[in-house]
């Protein structure tokens, strides 16, 4: 369980460090930035245990859940704005990207919940 702490946590500073780094010319506050990076790493985070069972799963449930909200929110605002996922590859990704890579991501090999999920993003893609 510690290995999974140790790996959620590094997720997390990388995310802070990315969405930190570099100008705001892209659009989009610091926060929301960092809210969709945020989103990113929990969906992945969910994908990495969802054959796990108990407080594991359902931890990383409840915050991907929140995630796809999240990233639903951030196409709806503004699909454009590019957000830093890692400090040192994937710089400037559009808002788009990320939803749709999570969505498919989501879709394939993250169980039901994952797809139910999926369903969820694309939908809020068709949306706009």
């Amino acid at each position: 369980m510690s290995a999974q702490r140790s790996l959620v946590a590094l997720i997390l500073a990388a995310a802070v460090l990315a969405a930190g780094c570099g100008g705001d010319d892209s659009g989009g506050s610091s926060n929301e930035k960092l809210l969709v990076a945020q989103a990113n790493a929990d969906i992945q985070e969910f994908c990495a245990v969802s054959g796990s069972k108990g407080a594991v799963y359902d931890l990383a449930y409840f915050a991907m859940l929140d995630a796809v909200d999240s990233l639903a929110k951030a196409y709806k605002d503004d699909k454009n704005v590019k957000v830093n996922l890692d400090p040192d590859r994937n710089r400037d990704v559009p808002v788009s990207k990320v939803v749709t890579d999570a969505e498919r991501r989501l879709s394939q090999g993250c169980g039901k919940d994952g797809k139910q999920q999926a369903a969820h993003l694309q939908q809020a893609v068709q949306q706009q």
